[in-house]
C-alpha cells in the first residue's frame, strides 16, 4: 500500500541551511514540499526546492502544511512562532537553538532570550540516540553541528570517561549565509580559532555529561564540513577494553555513522548525509582520541533533521544520497 507524501514547509527557506534541506526534501519521494519560506528572496526561485520563495503569514502557512513545519531561522523566531503551528497539530523540528536545551534557564542565560515555550516538550534530535521518543514527538530539537559531531564521538562510552575535550573545525559555511563572504577571505590558507571558552554549543555539549567537558571552534578556510577531535579521559578500570568495538556495536543499526579504525578525512563527508568516526587511539595516559567528520550543513543540519521527520512519521531513518549543492557564491 502506498501512503501519501508527507507535507512539509520550511521557515527560513533562503540561508545555506534552510537551501540543503530544501534540495533534500524535493529529492524524496515521500515528502511534498508546500512552501519555501523567506522574507529576504520573496518572489524568486528556489532553486534546490524548484518552487518560488514566499513571505507567508503564520496562518497562511498553517493552511498549506497539514503535517510538519520545519525552522531553519535564527534563534528566536522558532520559540516565538512553533506555537502556532503545535496548536493545530502540525509537528515541529527546529534547526536552531530554541529548545535543545533540557534546562530552559540555561537557555536564557546562552542567548539572551526569555524562554516563553508552554506547549509540548521538545525532544532532543540527535537522531543515533533519540529512539522512539522521535515517533509521538510533536516538537523536536535539531541538535547543533559540532554537537552532532561531540556526542556521536562521546556518548557510547559517557560513563566511562572522567573528562572530555572536545576540539572543533568547521568550514565556514557554519557562520551562515551572511559571512560567507568575509571569512572564506579570511581563512584563505589559514585556520581561525574562536570564542575560546565560552562558545554557545558548550553547554549543548555538558548537559549530557556529568564529567566536565571543554569546547573550542575554529573556522577552516573551506566552504563546507567539520572535523571535531575527542580527547576522551578513560577510567583507569576501564583502559583495557576494545573501544573499536563498543562503537561499532553502538552504530550498529545507525545508517548514517560508519566506524572506522582511519582517520576520517573531510573529502569523505562533504556533501554526504552520514558521520565517520574514526582514529581510536589510547596513549599511556588513558586518553582516547576518536575524530568525527561530518558535513556541518547535511548531517550536522539538514540531513539529521530528515531523518529525524522519517522517524516522526514511520519513515526509515536512512536518507537518499543527492548531489552536491552549490550553495556559495548564492
Amino acid at each position: 500500500m502506498t501512503h501519501p507524501p508527507i507535507r512539509v514547509g520550511i521557515v527560513g527557506a533562503s540561508g545555506f541551511v534552510g537551501r540543503e534541506l530544501s534540495a533534500l526534501l524535493a529529492n524524496d519521494p515521500r515528502i511534498a514540499l508546500c512552501f519555501v519560506q523567506s522574507e529576504s528572496r520573496a518572489g524568486t526561485r528556489s532553486m534546490e526546492a524548484a518552487l518560488d520563495y514566499e513571505d507567508l503569514t503564520l496562518f497562511a502557512m498553517i493552511e498549506r502544511c497539514p503535517h510538519c513545519v520545519c525552522f531553519a531561522t535564527p534563534h528566536g523566531i522558532a520559540l516565538r512562532d512553533a506555537g502556532a503551528f503545535l496548536a493545530q497539530r502540525i509537528r515541529v523540528i527546529d534547526l536552531s537553538a530554541d529548545f535543545r536545551f533540557k534546562d530552559p534557564r540555561v537557555y536564557e542565560r546562552t542567548y539572551d532570550t526569555a524562554y516563553t515555550h508552554t506547549g509540548p516538550p521538545p525532544v532532543y534530535g540527535l537522531t543515533e540516540f533519540a529512539g522512539e521518543e522521535l515517533e509521538s514527538a510533536m516538537l523536536v530539537a535539531n541538535p547543533g553541528c559540532y554537537v552532532t559531531a561531540s556526542l556521536l564521538a562521546a556518548l557510547p562510552i559517557r560513563e566511562k570517561i572522567e573528562w572530555a575535550v572536545f576540539d572543533g573545525k568547521s568550514g565556514y559555511s557554519g557562520a551562515g549565509a551572511a559571512r560567507a563572504e568575509e571569512l572564506s577571505l579570511q581563512t584563505r590558507d589559514d585556520v581561525l580559532p574562536y570564542t575560546l571558552t565560552q562558545h554557545r554549543h558548550a553547554p549543548e555539549i555538558q548537559q549530557f555529561f556529568r564529567q566536565p567537558v571543554f569546547f573550542t571552534p575554529h573556522v577552516l578556510g573551506t566552504f563546507r564540513g567539520m572535523e571535531v577531535t575527542a580527547h576522551l579521559r578513560i577510567a583507569e578500570d576501564h583502559r583495557n577494553e576494545d573501544f573499536l568495538k563498543i562503537f561499532r556495536d553502538a552504530y550498529r543499526d545507525a545508517p548514517c555513522v560508519t566506524i572506522q579504525e582511519d582517520i576520517p578525512q573531510l573529502k569523505n563527508v562533504r556533501d554526504t548525509s552520514r558521520a565517520i568516526l574514526g582514529g581510536f587511539s589510547m596513549d599511556d595516559h588513558g586518553r582516547l582520541v576518536i575524530v568525527s567528520a561530518l558535513d556541518n550543513l547535511r548531517k550536522g543540519a539538514a540531513s539529521q533533521a530528515v531523518q529525524n521527520l522519517h522517524a516522526m512519521f514511520g519513515l526509515p531513518r536512512e536518507i537518499p544520497e543527492i548531489p552536491p549543492t552549490r550553495l556559495f557564491p548564492s
